[in-house]
């Protein structure tokens, strides 16, 4: 539960007198709420093969001078993430997941694919692919702010975003003593965004910042990181090569 008030008022340096100002939105109480429901169950339906079921469901309103109305969203979801050990030493985790949006057209069925090889006992593989889906806040579609350092309008245009992700990782554990552990895990993504969601100037009127869909958005990359373990102490050193790409770029 979020609130945001806003209270203006003009002062006269001759006679020190401080009055409401009649501006527009400069006496403002912005509302946004959000309740939201989770509940899952498992399930073991034979000894390598075990089923997580459940629902969610979100409910977002909003109100006040500087929205557009009284908007609300409601989403209902319904998953499935079985998991199959299909030899000791390889695993995988396949997921489907059905969403109702009220205002929003989502896929009928979002899919994912989460995989683990085990080599041995220092090395494992793992790989993951989903399919992502997000409809616009009611921030970006209705709020406007406007401040002495702001002027960022909501969009009521906005599509909703899609994505697909592909990860993956090896993880080696290089050292393991009683007291004493170090691995590293070399990863790699790549995901391509359909209609992201993001700020961008407003072509009406370039003194204001809009949210804006991008059309065609990418990025891929590799990440390693390094974890030590001594006792109760850990340290981490990693770093990443991170390429981005969208529809405005000079450069693919």
């Amino acid at each position: 539960d979020y609130s945001r008030k806003t209270l203006t008022t003009n002062i006269d340096f001759n006679t020190g007198k401080r009055t409401l100002s009649l501006d527009s939105s400069a006496q403002d109480k912005s509302l946004f709420s959000t309740a939201f429901f989770r509940g899952t169950t498992q399930y073991k339906i034979a000894p390598k093969f075990f089923l997580l079921a459940g629902i969610d469901i979100s409910n977002n309103r909003s109100s006040g001078a500087r929205i557009l109305g009284a908007p609300t969203i409601n989403e209902y979801a319904l998953f499935l993430a079985p998991e199959w050990k299909v030899t000791p030493g390889f695993k995988l985790s396949p997921g489907l997941r059905f969403i109702k949006n009220s205002v929003y057209d989502a896929p009928p069925v979002i899919p994912s694919l989460n995989g683990k090889i085990t080599v041995n006992k220092r090395l494992d593989l793992r790989f993951g692919y989903a399919r992502g889906f997000r409809s616009p806040a009611l921030r970006e579609l209705y709020f406007n702010f406007h401040d002495a350092s702001h002027s960022i309008n909501g969009n009521q245009n906005l599509k909703a975003e899609y994505s697909n992700s592909f990860t993956g990782f090896a993880v080696y554990q290089f050292i393991e003593r009683n007291h004493f552990r170090i691995n590293a895990t070399l990863g790699s993504f790549y995901n391509i965004f359909h209609d992201l969601i993001d700020t961008g100037v407003d072509p009406q009127n370039k003194s204001q910042t809009t949210y804006l869909n991008v059309h065609l958005f990418k990025t891929q990359g590799l990440t390693l990181e390094n974890k030590i373990f001594y006792r109760n102490l850990q340290a981490t050193l990693g770093a990443s090569y991170i390429g981005r790409y969208n529809q405005f770029s000079d450069d693919e």
